[in-house]
């Protein structure tokens, strides 16, 4: 469906998507977040609340970790934790 906006239409997708990213100083805190992630517990959970108090730019959050966990430098501890969280996340 479509819905007017202005002065012209959403599609259905773009509606849904609309206003829903992160600002500059979310992604920010969430790229900090993922650099600096270990296997503690506390670490991951305050990650994990993050992404979940920020689930509307969810699709923000899955390409910015996806990128965190594609990075070959990044030592594999790191990439476990960021495991970790989203095994935490799901």
């Amino acid at each position: 469906g479509f819905e007017r906006v202005g002065g012209g239409y959403l599609t259905e997708r773009e509606r849904r998507s609309a206003g829903r990213d992160l600002t500059e100083p979310e992604r920010d805190a969430l790229e900090d977040m993922l650099r600096g992630l270990v296997v503690e517990r506390q670490k991951i959970k305050e990650c994990m609340g993050f992404c979940i108090s920020k689930a509307a730019a969810a699709a923000e959050i899955v390409e910015t970790i996806t990128e965190a966990l594609s990075l070959a430098e990044t030592p594999v501890p790191k990439k476990i934790a960021r495991l970790f969280l989203v095994s935490d996340i799901l």
